[in-house]
């Protein structure tokens, strides 16, 4: 009942009054008599009635949630008449009387909506989205999760984003679709440690846990369930502190880890004797007579699956009875109480065989087939194995029917996807068509007079960008004769500098032979002149004038070559694609004819496709 409680917290903000406190009772009666019907004071004490009963006398609450409806319609009063429905709604749905709960939601939602009180119409819309999950009906409860989302839109409903997350994963896990269920259970656990609400990031690590355990991944679910334990324990809600202990027990036994699954399945065990959980013990006893059966301890199995049975026994709950059966013969088969193992797996074939359980029939007529070749009953065994043959027969025909089924209906799905996707293209071309037919007989009248105007807009348009591209290229060719010009005049510049200050070198020298006093300051004037800094800067400036005209000529040429050129080289490739003689290139350079050519054969052998005195004209080619 414990997501039911939590719903009714959401739903209702009044003090919860303690159980069945007869004084408490009579001082809300007495209360109840002092006011008038009608009167909102007396509105107020029937719902502490209801609630003070709901958890302890569901009749009378049921009888409290109608006298609000009652009363609140003798009054033509609109928001306890919705109150009534949705209280007496949660008692239906708390008694398993699912229908009927839905029809008083039903009716208490249009107040609800028109009102647009979103939170009650969202947990409205919650509850039912539970039952519909309750009876497998998932697109349903999907939708109305979807539908109470879009009410929660408030940061004060954090919690209540949580439950609807929870729920959609739960749902998704039931549906077989595991990672969409770890999804939205984070989602749950992350709103709800937003929201600072420690029970519901509880709750979402279960969903997690039960998610990765769904996935086989029983690590991870074991890690999630010691996280919601730990919680579960300090708050002493050993209900679910034992669901996790179980699920614990689950795991280490799937992981191999029967120490563990015993200390936790013991540990969980303690919690259900102490606290009257009968509901759960069955549950812990088979499994821990499973992992006792795996370590060998075929004693403590026995006992175990012999409490368990003797509980189902009561409970009459014959489909897990016959499951327990067929263990609790298997270990003693291992036991060698050949007797009990006899009657036990004789009682345990004839349940599994009508419900028609194969795994279990299998199993138990292989060990009905042991017991019988060891009383020395070989007739029998030999009998015993041939249906447990049998059943293997249909196990393996029902695997591959499985199969079948299971690819036929992916076949199905795609045919029916593939068919529908068709039939919304063909209506898509039939309302596109529709739409033309529209559009030609709307546009036909003005077509023809737009024709005309596009004609002859069409041709001004056509002189207009030719005379546009006319001016732009002349613009352009202007352009480039200019940046050639500035190009020339700063190569022509540079020569004339170079000459100059070879000039100057050589007269500087001869002053420094005449003056040795002068020399040091003479040696320092030498190196101005010769120095890289200022070459670079001079160079600097012609790179810009020449990239102008000639675009990206230095990276075809790096391509070009096989190895990569020095400043030097890619100076002088660029001067010969100026078509500048050597005589030129040697002055812009400051360099003798000799030393010119010496440095075009070493840029010759690093362009491979320049032939042997081909070096310009390949160059000029680039």
């Amino acid at each position: 009942m414990r997501s039911g409680l939590i719903l009714l917290l959401l739903l209702w903000s009044v003090t919860n009054l303690s159980g069945q406190d007869q004084e408490v009772m009579d001082s809300l009666r007495t209360d109840l008599e002092l006011h008038a019907v009608g009167d909102s004071l007396r509105f107020n004490t029937l719902s502490q009635l209801w609630l003070t009963t709901l958890n302890n006398d569901l009749l009378s609450s049921v009888g409290f949630a109608r006298q609000i409806i009652r009363e609140a319609k003798i009054t033509k009063n609109d928001e306890w008449t919705a109150v009534g429905n949705r209280v007496l709604g949660i008692n239906l749905d708390y008694m398993g009387e699912s229908d009927s709960a839905l029809y008083y939601y039903t009716l208490a939602r249009p107040y609800y909506r028109q009102t647009d009180n979103l939170l009650q119409s969202g947990v409205l819309l919650f509850n039912t989205a539970i039952i519909h999950q309750g009876a497998g009906r998932y697109d349903s409860a999907k939708h109305y999760l979807l539908l109470a989302d879009s009410c929660f839109t408030n940061p004060k409903h954090l919690r209540q984003r949580s439950a609807v997350n929870k729920l959609t994963a739960t749902i998704a896990r039931e549906q077989g679709d595991e990672a969409e269920a770890v999804k939205y259970a984070s989602s749950a656990f992350e709103l709800a440690r937003e929201a600072g609400d420690s029970a519901r990031m509880a709750d979402a690590e279960q969903e997690i846990a039960f998610a990765y355990q769904a996935l086989n991944d029983y690590g991870t679910s074991a890690e999630y369930f010691l996280r919601s334990l730990k919680y579960y324990e300090r708050t002493h809600d050993y209900y679910f502190a034992t669901v996790s202990l179980i699920n614990l027990a689950t795991c280490y036994q799937a992981i191999g880890d029967f120490e563990n699954a015993i200390q936790y399945g013991e540990r969980g065990l303690t919690y259900i004797e102490n606290g009257g959980m009968g509901d759960l013990e069955i549950d812990i006893r088979n499994i821990l007579g499973n992992v006792y059966w795996s370590v060998g301890d075929h004693t403590k199995a026995e006992d175990q699956f012999v409490r368990a049975e003797k509980l189902l026994r009561k409970e009459e709950d014959r489909r897990l009875r016959g499951e327990v059966l067929t263990y609790l013969s298997g270990v003693q088969l291992n036991l060698n109480n050949l007797v009990e193992a006899r009657r036990n797996g004789l009682e345990a074939i004839e349940i599994v065989t009508e419900q028609g359980r194969l795994e279990l029939a299998h199993k138990g007529y292989g060990q009905l087939a042991i017991i019988s070749r060891k009383r020395g009953d070989y007739e029998k065994a030999y009998d015993y194995m041939v249906l447990r043959q049998g059943f293997q027969d249909s196990l393996y025909r029902k695997e591959q029917s499985d199969k079948l089924a299971e690819l036929t209906l992916l076949f199905e799905k795609e045919k029916k996807d593939r068919l529908i996707s068709e039939q919304k293209s063909q209506l898509a071309l039939l309302e596109s068509q529709a739409e033309v037919d529209r559009l030609q007989k709307t546009a036909l009248g003005v077509g023809l007079a737009a024709l005309l105007f596009l004609l002859f807009a069409g041709g001004y348009s056509y002189q207009q960008r030719g005379k546009r591209q006319q001016l732009e290229k002349d613009q352009l060719a202007i352009k480039v004769k200019n940046q050639q010009k500035e190009l020339s005049t700063h190569a022509l510049q540079m020569a004339q500098k170079g000459q100059l200050l070879d000039q100057l070198g050589e007269e500087l020298q001869q002053i420094r032979g005449e003056r040795p006093d002068d020399r040091k300051k003479l040696d320092g004037m030498l190196r101005e002149l010769n120095s890289e800094e200022r070459i670079d800067t001079d160079w600097t400036n012609f790179r810009t004038y020449f990239q102008g005209v000639h675009g990206d000529f230095e990276e075809r040429l790096k391509l070009a070559a096989n190895a990569s050129l020095s400043p030097r080289e890619l100076r002088l490739a660029a001067l010969i694609k100026m078509q500048l003689n050597n005589q030129e290139v040697g002055s812009i350079l400051s360099v003798t004819q000799d030393s010119l050519y010496k440095a075009k054969y070493r840029l010759r052998k690093k362009l491979p496709a320049a032939g042997e005195g081909e070096l310009d004209g390949y160059i000029r080619s680039l």
